[in-house]
């Protein structure tokens, strides 16, 4: 990590959201995987899944006035 990085993430995230991104990596492997093998909806499905997970990081992020972390989720909520 960068002094940047260090400068946006501030605060403790709570321990569902760190079981979360853990889960969202899966289902981002999962999903990318779907895709080269051309199962479309299965990857559909998988990036839903991880857009969900986004939004909550959102809304922490938010809650805790972490408006740099919130702006980069919003934006991997909205590229999937």
């Amino acid at each position: 990590m960068n002094a940047l990085t260090h400068r946006i993430i501030l605060g403790e995230p709570p321990t569902q959201l760190k079981a979360l991104e853990r889960k969202k990596s899966r289902l981002l492997f999962e999903a990318h995987l779907f895709k080269v093998q051309r199962r479309y909806v299965e990857a559909a499905d998988s990036f839903a899944q991880v857009a969900q997970i986004e939004r909550q990081w959102i809304v922490w992020a938010d809650a805790a006035g972490l408006d740099a972390l919130a702006i980069i989720h919003r934006r991997s909520e909205l590229s999937c």
